[in-house]
């Protein structure tokens, strides 16, 4: 998953805006693979009314294990590098 978001990454264009799904993980985590591949934004959850959110977050911050509060999130980013290609445009030129 990593390699992926790389990947797209790489190819995406400065500033582009990038979305998609995460699989069940921590929100620390999925937030932390983002930015791991140069994507700044946001994470919510897929599963569940705004209830089961507030629940899930009063349960991360008190400390229970991440096996608890893992499920999947949606994701709004914004490629804040530049791609491979213009990379190179840029050092050619």
């Amino acid at each position: 998953l990593a390699a992926l978001l790389v990947d797209v990454s790489n190819l995406a264009a400065f500033h582009s805006l990038v979305l998609g799904e995460l699989p069940a993980m921590a929100q620390r985590d999925a937030d932390n693979l983002l930015a791991d591949a140069g994507l700044l934004g946001t994470t919510v959850p897929l599963d569940g009314p705004e209830t089961k959110f507030r629940e899930r977050l009063v349960a991360e911050q008190e400390g229970v294990p991440d096996s608890d509060c893992s499920h999947p999130w949606l994701f709004s980013t914004q490629q804040m590098r530049l791609s491979t290609a213009q990379m190179g445009t840029h050092k050619t030129y």
